[in-house]
């Protein structure tokens, strides 16, 4: 019987204890998705700086722009990827134009101007020519007005 009570309080004590290490690895994820949520981020292109929201979660990068309806001027977001490759963006419940910037690293690969969907059954799409780690939408136009071209410099600051 004394044995028993013993196993008990042991057995308890283990659960207790595996319980505490879940909830401290499970509010670790928590905090490090929550700091992913508002990661904030400088582009510099041509001497013309951008404030950008940064974005790197598959959820995130999926949602993008859609649904807004505009972006400040001089702002953007950026899309962080852990390799490079050819990716496909398209303009999905966008409300506005945008120019996508291709970066490999800190060089401009590749850019081009999409159009806001005239329906849901015409949704703009591009896939850049070389791959890219970084994307970057800004209002349309802005590459023109900054005479962009391919192997332009960006310089990317994270300031969080």
């Amino acid at each position: 019987m004394n044995y028993l009570k013993k196993l008990a309080k042991i057995i308890g004590l283990f659960l207790a204890l595996a319980m505490a290490v879940a909830v401290i690895i499970f509010g670790y994820y928590f905090i490090q998705a929550l700091r992913q949520q508002n990661l904030k981020a400088e582009v510099m292109i041509k001497n013309q700086q951008y404030q950008v929201e940064m974005v790197k979660t598959p959820i995130k990068m999926a949602e993008g722009l859609s649904g807004r309806n505009e972006l400040a001027t001089n702002s953007g977001m950026l899309f962080v990827y852990d390799d490079k490759q050819k990716r496909d963006f398209w303009m999905n419940k966008m409300n506005f134009d945008l120019d996508i910037i291709f970066i490999d690293d800190s060089r401009v690969v590749d850019f081009v101007t999409l159009k806001k969907p005239e329906s849901s059954n015409k949704i703009p799409k591009y896939t850049n020519l070389k791959p890219a780690n970084f994307v970057l939408e800004i209002p349309a136009g802005e590459a023109k007005k900054l005479g962009l071209k391919i192997g332009d410099m960006v310089e990317i600051n994270q300031s969080q």
